[in-house]
This record gives C-alpha cells, structure tokens and sequence, in this order.
C-alpha cells in the first residue's frame, strides 16, 4: 500500500454487535433451564469472589482468621486484634512485665521506631520477660486512648504509657457552637458511640454491612483554610484532660500504673525555618499541618493542652510523669515534620522516658522476687 493510499474505513460498531450477540449464544445452554443454572451458578460466583474479598480485607485490616466472623471492634479499632492482647490475657500475677501504648502515630512501627526503640531498652535489661501491647493508631485521639483502655477492661497491665495531644488538636477546627466535648461533632465518634450505646461494638459484623464497611474507615480529610480559622480558638484543652482523668481513675481501680507525657512538636512559623527530614526532602509547615489546622493554632493549642497534662500529673502524685516537649528540641534532627520522630528522635524519645520506665520495671520486678 503506498503512502498516499487513505486509511481503512473502520467499520461501525453495529458492525460488531450481531457477532458478539452470536458469540455469547454460543457459549450459553440452549435449553431454558441450562440457562437458567448457568446464569445462577455465574451469580453465586461472583457472590463468592465478593465474600472472599471480604474475608481477605479482615485478614489484611484486623487480622480476623479466615473461619472466624470479624467484630464491629475489628472495624473501628483493629490494632486490640492485632496486639493479641486478650489472646495473651495479660494479668499482675503473671511473669510478665506488661506495657500498654496509646495514642496517636507516633508511636506506632509505620511512623517512627518508638516501640523498636522500647523494645530494645527492655530486651537488654530483662531479656524475653516484657511484652508490649501497642494499641496507638494514626489519628486517633485521646478519646479514642480512653476507649479502648475500656474495651480492653479483662486484662491487667503493669505499665500503661499514654502519648496524647496532636490529633485532639485537629477537633478545634469546628465553629464553637457546633463543638462536642465528647467529640461527636467528628463522624467517627458518632459511628463509635452508636456502637457502644447499641451494645454492637463486641457483636458479629452482619455481612450486609461488612459490604458497606469495607469502604469507610478513619479518614480524616485535609483541613481547608476557613475550617482551619475556626482552630483559633482553643476547645479541646477540657476535652484532653477530661479523658485522661478518666483513664487515671479507671487505671487506679484496676491497679495499673500510668505514665502520662506532653506532647513534642516542632512547628516552625515560617516555612523557611523547616528543617530537612531523613530523606532530604523539605516541605513547608503548611502541607504538613493541613490534617491539624494552621501552624500557630496548631502550636497554641498543644502548649494549652500540654499545660493541662502538667496540671493532671501535679494533681496525680501517683501518676508518673515525663515532660517532653523541653526534652525535645526543635532544628536537632529529631522530627521529620510537625510531629513524627526521625531514627534519632525515636531513641531521644526513649531515653527521656527510660529512668521513669526503668524505676517502674525495678518495683515490679522486686515485687515478683517477693512471691
């Protein structure tokens, strides 16, 4: 064919149909009632492709075994699964030294090396003797910390370490007269609440709802400019320390000693004063901080709470206590943004903590010699 030939006229789709309609008779029964049984066979195929998926999606998330139903809690709060912290059944009286984390993303293995650190801490001064259950989880507040130190009401732990204030900040970016001091102005506490108050949050997930609750979760949307406004004005301050009192006393009628610290940031106002993360990289304070609010809202707010958790460690003697915002300092490397830890910042975090830590593990420890 030589260049100056036109193309081929492509033939019009209606071209096509009568050929593809003769090709799908071809490949169904001719009789009714074949028909009949292939199309629901294929039916209850694809129904079972869409039941695998589930089941593969609990296994993934929560860590729910293929023969067991997943539970409204796997939905909202898969880490207590995950933990295997009542497969475990920690108790005062076991061998163990038994350490509960809570709180946000910075304690958890994707956005820091906090546990890794603990854990390496422990290994070298007691050996295999001390298990820890971290049930922190990004974005989570402290009022999800205090409900699932509810939800794990069986077991007893010999340490429970609670790392709260960021994400508690990220409720103020609401118009004061919309603000819930239990957080139900957020849709997640609503979904949480109405499974508490409905007695479902330790029932089976029905399967017509497993559909539905394979696409929610927690996801907490940038903060726009004008919601971020509305955390000029400081309302979680009550809020935060209202649910640590909680916990405090629920701990105290359990007997499970509590460490409570402030809350480290680093929060340059100006977004040539970030410092470089691990990777080089640098990014200015306000595409860090659009899940939060605005940066000196932001940083208001967590000296705010930060007072209050000092206040609650005062009036708690009993309480152990760790401040570390003086502790970690800003342009030193120990922050990848606003908030999460670098390698060296991780282990920073671990040594401020470790004298309290240690001090706790030697009572223990002497108390079990005594048994």
């Amino acid at each position: 064919m030589s260049s100056d030939s036109p193309p081929p006229t492509p033939l019009p789709p209606q071209q096509f149909l009568p050929g593809l309609r003769t090709a799908l008779q071809m490949r169904l029964p001719k009789s009714r009632f074949r028909k009949l049984l292939f199309i629901g066979i294929y039916l209850f195929y694809c129904w079972g492709l869409v039941v695998l998926g589930i089941k593969l999606f609990w296994i993934w998330t929560a860590g729910v075994p293929l023969g067991q139903e997943p539970l409204t809690v796997d939905f909202f709060y898969s880490e207590i699964r995950q933990s295997q912290v009542r497969e475990r059944h920690p108790r005062h009286s076991d061998e163990h030294f038994d350490v509960l984390l809570l709180g946000g993303s910075v304690l958890t293995p994707a956005w820091g090396s906090v546990e890794h650190c603990l854990e390496e801490k422990f290994h070298e001064m007691a050996g295999d003797r001390v298990r820890i259950f971290n049930l922190a989880w990004p974005a989570h507040t402290s009022r999800d910390s205090l409900i699932k130190y509810w939800l794990v009401a069986g077991e007893e732990f010999d340490l429970v370490i609670v790392y709260d204030g960021i994400n508690d900040v990220a409720m103020n970016c609401c118009p004061a007269e919309e603000f819930r001091d239990d957080y139900l102005h957020f849709s997640w506490y609503r979904e949480v609440a109405e499974a508490i108050d409905t007695g479902r949050m330790s029932l089976p997930i029905r399967l017509s709802d497993q559909v539905q609750l394979v696409g929610q979760g927690l996801l907490r949307t940038d903060i726009g400019p004008q919601t971020a406004e509305f955390g000029r004005e400081i309302k979680t301050v009550r809020t935060l320390r209202r649910n640590h009192e909680e916990l405090l006393s629920t701990a105290a009628a359990r007997g499970d000693p509590v460490l409570l610290m402030t809350f480290a940031y680093n929060i340059p106002l100006e977004a040539g004063d970030q410092p470089a993360a691990e990777d080089g990289s640098q990014e200015s304070p306000g595409e860090r901080l659009t899940c939060w609010g605005k940066s000196k809202y932001v940083a208001a707010a967590l000296d705010a709470q930060n007072a209050a958790i000092r206040g609650l460690a005062e009036s708690h003697p009993d309480v152990l206590f760790v401040d570390q915002t003086p502790l970690m300092p800003e342009g030193q490397g120990l922050f990848n943004d606003a908030c999460h830890l670098s390698t060296a910042g991780s282990r920073r975090f671990v040594e401020n903590l470790w004298p309290t830590v240690k001090s706790r593990w030697t009572e223990w420890n002497a108390s079990q010699s005594t048994k």
